[in-house]
């Protein structure tokens, strides 16, 4: 009986051509993925399809076929059927044209009574593999024809629209460990695709990422499955599904080396730190490491209820390099490094400056300790740093308390804040300024007690502890 069905059915297909075309569309939606994702299908994944036919209420039969090209590397897998239930039939056939590399299914669906599904029904879902021989950024059409509808009330087939669907397909390719923007040469710009997609992969948010086989940091091509970011896949210089600071490292071990240029990623040059809002105060580290090095990497250990980290700025050892930095502002992270495999650094002095926003106006920190830091080495081996001192470096200030008069005084024209707050951490004074010279405020209201005296701005901090006693 099925069969006979089956042969009924088509026949009607091939006999549309004298049939009105109505508005209702067979359309292709994703059932394995979310919306942002459903434009790419995966090497060695299934993905999975529901064929949904809209504009349409109280249908109860439907057929078409429909085509898929690349069937060497795209497989059929199998079907259920959708909203029709257990009473549904699906009649389902297979042809492959190995000429055209095509294959098409031939598919009926009944809801195998005259009552239907009343507005816009699921009619089947199917699922298909995609091979590990899929190339890269190729396409898979899926194409309709042949499509008819009927309808409880009209008793009645007729011909229905449909819509194409193309994947692209995300499948092996390679890597080489630092070139993340695959421009064929490592230099700065890699370095803002690291930025970009930091933290990608290191927690569950929906984006699959790859590990690398046998993964390698030296720079020769390493096959990747390619994740679901596809330009993040290629950030990845270490090769443990996640995008860090360590990758960033990555970059700077292979400055300069020149691979095989894909020109696929977007160039973009990476961001200074430099330029900061005049509410951000920054605290001096000065690095004396037991060698010579390229680039420092590390992690800040930063009270969060009080201090908000924005990043870091190069210090006077950077001076007169091209350098890069990294700032991973979540997990208070930080890479500074110079763009050049001829260049190092060998004495001591500020690599760099700790930039903070104070989030309950307490006086800023002396000092900040240093976790996990490393250095890379010329010849690119790591070694720990240990050795480093976070001080307040500003001479710019001084503070003076003269009988009821609090006198601040610059050797230069300055901008910025001046805040005092009490031994309790509670602000007594908080004014913008803005002087040449000095600053005079008078203070005989204050209660006796200690206080802390903080100017902040343009980059610079001061402060300094008075004690008031009248």
């Amino acid at each position: 009986m099925k069969i006979l069905k089956f042969i009924i059915i088509i026949t009607i297909i091939g006999l549309l051509s004298s049939n009105f075309l109505q508005s209702q569309t067979l359309v292709i939606k994703r059932t394995d993925v979310d919306d942002a994702d459903a434009n790419f299908v995966t090497a060695t994944y299934m993905f999975g399809i529901d064929i949904v036919i809209e504009d349409i209420e109280n249908t109860h039969l439907a057929a078409f076929f429909l085509t898929f090209d690349h069937a060497d590397y795209v497989k059929f897998s199998g079907y259920t059927i959708g909203d029709f239930g257990e009473k549904g039939e699906v009649l389902q056939g297979q042809i492959d044209d190995l000429a055209t590399n095509t294959s098409t299914l031939s598919l009926a669906i009944y809801s195998g009574e005259n009552s239907s599904i009343n507005v816009n029904p699921v009619l089947v879902h199917l699922d298909f593999v995609v091979l590990q021989t899929a190339p890269n950024e190729d396409e898979i059409k899926f194409e309709f024809s042949g499509a008819i509808a009927e309808t409880a009330d009209s008793g009645k087939e007729f011909q229905v629209k449909s819509e194409d669907k193309t994947f692209i397909v995300h499948g092996f390719d390679d890597i080489w460990p630092g070139d993340s923007n695959r421009d064929g040469i490592v230099d700065t710009r890699d370095h803002a695709n690291v930025g970009i997609y930091l933290g990608l992969g290191a927690e569950p948010n929906g984006k699959r990422t790859f590990k690398r086989k046998n993964a390698s940091t030296n720079f020769y091509p390493q096959r990747v499955l390619v994740w679901d970011q596809a330009d993040a896949t290629f950030a990845d210089g270490d090769g443990d599904g996640d995008i860090s600071l360590t990758d960033g490292l990555v970059v700077f071990m292979n400055m300069g080396n020149l691979g095989q240029p894909k020109g696929k990623i977007k160039q973009i040059i990476t961001q200074r730190e430099d330029e900061f809002d005049s509410d951000i105060v920054s605290v001096p580290v000065s690095i004396n490491a037991e060698e010579e090095y390229t680039a420092i990497i590390g992690y800040l250990d930063i009270d969060s209820d009080n201090y908000e980290y924005m990043g870091i700025k190069k210090g006077e050892l950077f001076d007169n390099r091209d350098y890069s930095i990294i700032s991973d502002k979540k997990n208070n992270g930080f890479l500074i490094g110079i763009n050049s495999k001829e260049d190092f650094i060998s004495k001591e002095g500020i690599a760099f400056e700790v930039l903070l926003k104070l989030r309950n106006n307490i006086p800023v920190p002396k000092t900040i300790k240093l976790l996990k830091t490393t250095g890379l080495s010329p010849n690119n081996y790591t070694f720990p740093i240990n050795n480093y001192t976070s001080v307040d470096e500003d001479k710019n200030f001084a503070i003076n308390l003269i009988n009821n008069t609090l006198e601040l005084k610059s050797i230069s024209y300055f901008k910025g804040l001046i805040i005092i707050t009490n031994i309790n951490g509670n602000i007594i004074y908080n004014q913008n300024i803005n002087f040449i010279d000095n600053y005079s405020l008078n203070i005989e209201n204050y209660l006796n007690g200690t206080y802390f005296v903080s100017i902040i701005g343009s980059g610079i901090i001061h402060s300094e502890k008075i004690i008031i006693s009248q």
